[in-house]
């Protein structure tokens, strides 16, 4: 019985910086003379994942940033990219834009800088330019003396104006107008703000700030949301609002007496809250790790739980997807069933972890501490695709098939009786098209993909 996942490392710091540093040069183990730097720390990390692409930038302590970058089907690229250091040595929080295309950074003066990540990782790739392309941009100077950032968001409004929301040690959240590079509002907490993200709500009409301190204390600030038309009002009301149907109202434009735009303090019963995202829907969980209770709501009214679920009372991350939670507990990475763990306070044989929700273990003793859990989407066509591409370059450069064969086994696929025959199929009908040497190339491959699986 083959298991349901497989833990796979996607970077490796310590191969990685035993290979020169040439700017955006792709790993490729070539044969080149080898560094002899000790590996640094992971210092930040920010990701995104948008479609079929897929971004993850790691800022390590000797300050270069190491960016993966993987799209489709096609195999990903790692490059270790070398700008100015006196720019990335001192970044002390970075974030994607909502499209991946560039990574905003903010370095303990509170200046904020744009890194064209997404061109240098793919030079075909077309964006719109409203920063340079080919090197940092800085798009914003302070010059009143601030707090050291803490947290970094990225805001597109509904109206489409790029705003930074920097988060310091002082409590403050400040707007930033990226474009304009300009200050454009303010809000003051109590607290040192530790993190910030960015919460939807289903309809696409509203837009959160959820933030949490240095002291565990959580806020929701609402940013943004739409006007609603009322059913009772007259036809003139309804036709005024069909000409501003468009329009909303944003805590950038809106008035100190309007309390709908101030920090609102959550309640601490439900635990910590994070966003979360499963069955094409935007949720909010609360993890009281007290309890060992996992919570989900449908919205940031937090009024009653749509599902309850029971972890270990130990747990220090969740990440819900639709049909299982991947949870970190005691140096382990444990994959439960959503129906497993489902439980109701109600029920006094439900207030204990069942062990049988726990589908899959595996250890992370050797891995060093998790810093964060995320989820990144695949198409379902992907790895009928990679198989088409390895199978492609073989056939069309009989050179290719040891190499092909090799990148396989390198990647550990398990194949089958039924997998074998489906590739021996496409070899076959390959084979027809093309001449005699194409053919001998085509039984190599399969004949090497048979012998790979004894």
């Amino acid at each position: 019985m083959y298991p349901l996942f497989e833990l796979a490392k996607i970077v490796d710091l310590d191969l990685l910086y035993r290979i020169p540093s040439k700017g955006p040069t792709p790993v490729d183990g070539t044969e080149q003379a080898m560094d002899v730097l000790a590996s640094p720390e992971v210092k930040l990390f920010a990701s995104s994942d948008v479609g079929e692409r897929s971004l993850l930038a790691v800022l390590c302590t000797d300050g270069s940033l190491v960016v993966r970058y993987s799209t489709g089907a096609a195999n990903p690229i790692v490059h270790r990219l070398d700008w100015s250091s006196a720019v990335t040595s001192k970044i002390v929080a970075m974030t994607f834009d909502p499209s991946g295309t560039w990574l905003l950074c903010a370095i303990e003066n509170s200046y904020l800088f744009v890194l064209p990540v997404l061109c240098t990782m793919d030079s075909l790739v077309k964006v719109n330019q409203i920063w340079d392309v080919g090197d940092v941009s800085e798009v914003f100077t302070c010059k009143v003396a601030k707090a050291m950032p803490t947290s970094l968001v990225w805001w597109n409004t509904f109206s489409d104006v790029y705003i930074g929301i920097i988060g310091n040690r002082s409590g403050e959240l400040v707007f930033i107008d990226l474009l304009k590079g300009k200050q454009v509002g303010i809000v003051r907490l109590s607290e040192q703000v530790q993190q910030m993200e960015l919460v939807n709500n289903n309809e696409q009409s509203s837009v959160y700030l959820l933030i949490t301190t240095s002291v565990g204390v959580q806020y929701k600030l609402l940013l943004e949301r739409k006007y609603e038309a009322s059913p009772r009002r007259t036809l003139a009301e309804k036709f005024t609002y069909f000409l501003r149907q468009s329009t909303s109202e944003s805590i950038l434009n809106a008035s100190e007496v309007n309390v709908h735009f101030r920090p609102v303090r959550l309640k601490p019963c439900s635990g910590r809250i994070t966003s979360e995202y499963a069955k094409s829907r935007y949720l909010l969980a609360g993890h009281n790790v007290k309890d060992g209770l996992f919570q989900i709501y449908d919205n940031m009214n937090m009024e009653a739980p749509l599902f309850m679920y029971r972890l270990p009372s130990n747990c220090q991350q969740v990440l819900l997807t639709d049909r299982v939670m991947h949870v970190v507990s005691d140096s382990q990475l444990l994959i439960l069933s959503n129906q497993q763990s489902e439980t109701s306070v109600t029920i006094s044989s439900n207030k204990h972890f069942k062990e049988e929700s726990i589908a899959q273990r595996f250890s992370l003793a050797r891995m060093g501490r998790v810093l964060k859990i995320a989820k990144r989407s695949y198409p379902f066509y992907l790895h009928e695709r990679q198989e088409e591409a390895l199978l492609q370059q073989g056939l069309d450069d009989p050179s290719n098939a040891h190499r092909v064969v090799r990148e396989l086994a390198t990647k550990q696929l398990t194949f089958d009786e039924d997998i074998i025959k489906i590739l021996r199929e496409k070899c076959d009908r390959k084979a027809n098209t093309i001449a005699t040497d194409g053919a001998a190339t085509c039984d190599t491959v399969a004949e090497r993909l048979e012998l790979s699986v004894l």
